[in-house]
């Protein structure tokens, strides 16, 4: 066996915008079996089949993913290999004031808040509640992820 046997299965990613010789992208993309049987054994259908399903597999897909090390003490990332983790927003939920907000302004239509009505000052003790979607995607850089097929 040699050295680019063993590295068979190895995923990296390159600044290249060329995918190299006996490497592939990690494009989810269906594969013969018999076209790359080295990486078939090392990989199998963990990341599914194509079509016909006895007869290929596929590569992993990390479009738009980071790549999360198996194990950790974090019960959501703590799952077996191939296990797609985490999402690309998050909701946001929560309430703000309570009994120690103080007073503050109120309008009752946007840009209203200078006209003397009973709205503009508010007593504090109460409560604002919201909800939003925010982007949970950390800051990155965008690469070609490929793995070793032959």
């Amino acid at each position: 066996m040699s050295i680019d046997d063993d590295l068979i299965g190895t995923i990296v990613f390159s600044a290249g915008i060329h995918t190299p010789p006996n490497w592939l992208a990690c494009d989810g993309k269906p594969y013969l079996r018999s076209d790359f049987p080295k990486l078939f054994a090392a990989i199998g259908t963990l990341y599914g089949a194509g079509e016909p399903d006895d007869k290929t597999f596929r590569v992993p897909d990390m479009r738009g993913r980071v790549a999360v090390a198996v194990g950790g003490a974090d019960a959501e990332l703590n799952h077996t290999l191939a296990s797609p983790v985490g999402k690309a927003t998050a909701s946001v939920n929560g309430t703000t004031g309570g009994a120690s907000g103080t007073q503050h302004m109120h309008g009752s239509a946007r840009g209203d808040l200078e006209a003397g009505d009973p709205f503009d000052f508010t007593p504090g003790g109460h409560n604002h509640s919201f909800a939003t979607a925010s982007s949970t995607i950390q800051p990155g850089l965008i690469l070609n992820c490929l793995i070793k097929a032959k």
